[in-house]
């Protein structure tokens, strides 16, 4: 990739945020009296599986792993709910696909040398909307998405002696996903949800989806 391109990726990332971020916000009421007699707390916390997309090392060095968000904010009305969460993934490594990148990009290399891996482990800090699709008091489908930052924290992967170096690196990120919520009691309902999770790394995107399911109020 040219300077050039790197020198844009962030400047089309936050264009993407801000339309993102103005979508969000022409849904919430126009009236400041109405507005606040409206709003209504709101906590979530879900777990599931990371899967990991791309690039090219990121998804072949490793296996689904392991995810969890937890977050608070304020349903301000029926359309939309507005919510500042944090989620963890930590990526599990794959011993097959391991050796084969190590061999692809050290040809020398033989499949039964020692290999030492560790997990990648991502945080993310993001500011989310949950916009229900309908009013059902029974199950409804919801659209998510939001803008947020995110640290990426690459697994060290070793052998005879040498390593592949991977740079952590923290980024702007992009989230957008849907999923189906349905009302167990007045104040408590579980959750099912697919977010497809995106991180403007430096040299190419770094994406991911998470498939989690859990409770919120």
């Amino acid at each position: 990739m040219t300077p050039a391109k790197r020198a844009m990726r962030p400047i089309r990332a936050t264009r993407v945020g801000w339309l993102l971020a103005a979508a969000i916000l022409a849904t919430v009421p126009t009236s400041g009296a109405h507005a606040l007699t409206d709003v209504q707390w709101t906590w979530r916390l879900a777990g599931g599986s990371s899967i990991p997309v791309s690039p090219e090392w990121f998804d072949r060095v490793h296996s689904a792993g392991l995810n969890a968000q937890a977050g608070v904010g304020a349903r301000i009305s029926t359309r939309v709910s507005l919510v500042a969460a944090y989620e963890f993934s930590r990526m599990f490594v794959d011993e097959t696909g391991v050796t084969e990148y190590i061999k692809a990009q050290a040809p020398s290399f033989d499949p039964g040398d020692p290999v030492d891996s560790s997990p990648t482990t991502v945080h993310s800090i993001m500011a989310l909307a949950v916009i229900p699709l309908t009013a059902s008091t029974v199950a409804r489908p919801y659209l998510t998405g939001g803008v947020g930052w995110m640290w990426l924290r690459p697994g060290d992967i070793t052998y005879t002696g040498d390593k592949l170096d991977r740079n952590n690196e923290s980024t702007f990120s992009l989230a957008l996903g849907g999923g189906l919520e349905a009302p167990v009691s007045p104040s408590l309902g579980v959750l099912l949800e697919a977010v497809w999770n995106v991180g403007f790394t430096e040299e190419e995107t770094t994406q991911s989806v998470a498939i989690r399911i859990g409770v919120y109020r």
